[in-house]
């Protein structure tokens, strides 16, 4: 018995989803002893798997997202000249398979340097998601007219999140350590489980929950000031009798709803790692994390999408333009120009 390894049983039997133990005999007992005598040992077996089919589901859904949409993006992407915001459609949609395969992989590869990867992983994931930040900063720029205020308030804003989340990093420490061997029960012989469960449950830390508050703070600034100005345009066509939309399908429209769909997960992300630093919460960090890091990829690259579509829809029907957008001239490639009150077709130019 003391050489039983999880995941190694000839009969399985599935206890927590994880622990593995013969159903012959005094099998069925030793995984009912395990789950009495062990049960934080067994809640971090679940919280193991949950962890890994989280990361699997955020890859999957990539893939699968990246799939339906790249009709959409060859036509409004790919075919459109090179600026600022193509590139940072394409760095977004293809760098987030990069750390979303390596968490995989670190999941279900025991035998992988932890500490090292998941440095790697954390700085590559929040730089990917402060570029979708940005993305939505030069988004809500353009609602604005392409106000110089806005433009330094949003560099500013910007910068100090950067500044505040590169210095979390270099100062990251792990000063709450936990005691993961003597919750291993002594019969687990399983090389695997042990470095998985020191992985992801060994140590936690406060200074992520730094990194994903200032986050926080800089996307609801943006939402906020999006939410205002979209409300305050739609007021106006409505008064002047430019559209006879609901607010909710105006939202729509304008990709505004994206917005208020990618805030609840930096929340729920913020508050995870706001939670108090114990062995079972340990785990929850890196649950979050990738399907955060999705997520912002996702919600981000379809407003794009979005509103590239609705704005061609718009200028080949004539009718009324979106307020939102990013005009490209065809001799300023890469230059973001002020979005104005006329309908696209008038003005001649490209959209983001």
């Amino acid at each position: 018995m003391s050489e039983l390894g999880l995941g190694k049983c000839p009969t399985r039997y599935l206890i927590s989803r994880s622990v593995c133990a013969s159903v012959r005999g005094p099998g069925v007992l030793l995984a009912l002893v395990t789950m009495n005598l062990y049960p934080t040992f067994s809640l971090l077996l679940s919280e193991l798997q949950t962890i890994g089919c989280t990361k699997v589901a955020s890859l999957a859904l990539l893939i699968f997202d990246t799939i339906l949409t790249l009709k959409p993006e060859y036509q409004y992407i790919w075919q459109r000249q090179w600026n600022t915001v193509k590139v940072l459609y394409l760095f977004n949609r293809y760098s987030t398979f990069l750390d979303s395969i390596i968490v995989v992989h670190k999941r279900f590869s025991p035998g992988s340097d932890c500490s090292e990867i998941s440095t790697f992983t954390t700085i590559f994931s929040g730089f990917g998601i402060a570029l979708t930040e940005l993305l939505l900063m030069i988004r809500t720029y353009g609602m604005y007219n392409s106000s110089r205020k806005i433009l330094i308030f949003f560099l500013m804003t910007w910068l100090i999140s950067g500044g505040i989340n590169f210095w979390a990093i270099s100062r990251w420490t792990k000063p709450f350590e936990f005691d993961i061997e003597s919750l291993i029960p002594p019969f687990v012989s399983d090389t695997g489980i042990h470095d998985s469960l020191k992985c992801y449950f060994g140590s936690t830390s406060l200074i992520s929950a730094i990194c994903y508050m200032s986050l926080l703070v800089g996307e609801g600034v943006i939402v906020l000031m999006t939410v205002i100005k979209s409300f305050l345009l739609w007021r106006t066509a409505r008064k002047e009798g430019r559209t006879e939309m609901q607010l909710l399908s105006w939202f729509y429209k304008e990709g505004t709803i994206f917005y208020l769909f990618v805030f609840p997960f930096t929340v729920m992300t913020a508050v995870v790692n706001k939670l108090s630093p114990s062995v079972l919460n340990a785990g929850l960090p890196s649950m979050a994390e990738t399907p955060l890091r999705v997520i912002h990829t996702l919600l981000t690259c379809r407003l794009v999408l979005h509103v590239r579509e609705v704005a061609e829809q718009e200028t080949q029907s004539g009718t009324l333009a979106s307020f939102i957008d990013f005009d490209e001239g065809s001799k300023m490639t890469g230059t973001l120009k002020h979005a104005n009150f006329t309908s696209r077709k008038q003005q001649g130019q490209g959209v983001v």
